[in-house]
C-alpha cells in the first residue's frame, strides 16, 4: 500500500468516532459518580481489548453486563438529570439503561475490531496498540474533565 494511513477518509472518522464516543464514555462515568474500580476495570478492558482485539469481545461484554446490572440494581443514577427518575418512571429509566448498555457494546466492538480495519488502512500493525489505547484512554479523560469543568451539564 503506497499511501499514507492518515490520507483516508475511513481512518479519521474511524478514530474521530472511536475518540468522541470514549469521551461520551468518560463523561457518562463522571455523571455516574463511577468509583475507582469501575475506573480501572474499563481502563482496563480497554487495555485488554487494545492489545487482543476480538479475541476479548467476551471478557469485556461480560463487564460491561456487570457493570450495567450493578448500576440497575443500586438504581444508580445522575444527579445532573432527574434525580428521581429511576424512581418515578421506571420504564424511562430502563429504557435509557439499555441505551447505554447499546452504547458501550458498541464502543466494545469498535475497539475489539480496531486492529483489523487499522490493518487495511496501512497502519503499521506494531503501532495499532499505541493507537487504541491512546485515543479511548485520552477520550476517558477529556470526557470526565469536561464533566467536572460544566462544559457540558
Amino acid at each position: 500500500m503506497n499511501r499514507q494511513f492518515y490520507t483516508d477518509r475511513r481512518f479519521w472518522i474511524y478514530a474521530i468516532a472511536l475518540f468522541v464516543g470514549y469521551t461520551l464514555a468518560g463523561w457518562f462515568l463522571a455523571a455516574f459518580e463511577a468509583p475507582g474500580f469501575v475506573w480501572l476495570g474499563m481502563l482496563g478492558m480497554t487495555l485488554h481489548l487494545a492489545k487482543a482485539g476480538t479475541e476479548a469481545i467476551i471478557v469485556a461484554n461480560a463487564w460491561v453486563v456487570s457493570v450495567m446490572f450493578v448500576g440497575a440494581v443500586l438504581k444508580t443514577w445522575p444527579t445532573v438529570w432527574l434525580p428521581d427518575l429511576p424512581m418515578r418512571n421506571a420504564s424511562l429509566w430502563a429504557m435509557i439503561l439499555i441505551g447505554l448498555w447499546g452504547f458501550a457494546i458498541a464502543l466494545v466492538m469498535g475497539l475489539a475490531w480496531g486492529p483489523r480495519l487499522l490493518e487495511r488502512f496501512g497502519l503499521k500493525p506494531e503501532r495499532h496498540f499505541y493507537f487504541l489505547l491512546g485515543i479511548p484512554a485520552s477520550g476517558f479523560g477529556l470526557g470526565c474533565l469536561i464533566f467536572y469543568l460544566g462544559w457540558f451539564p
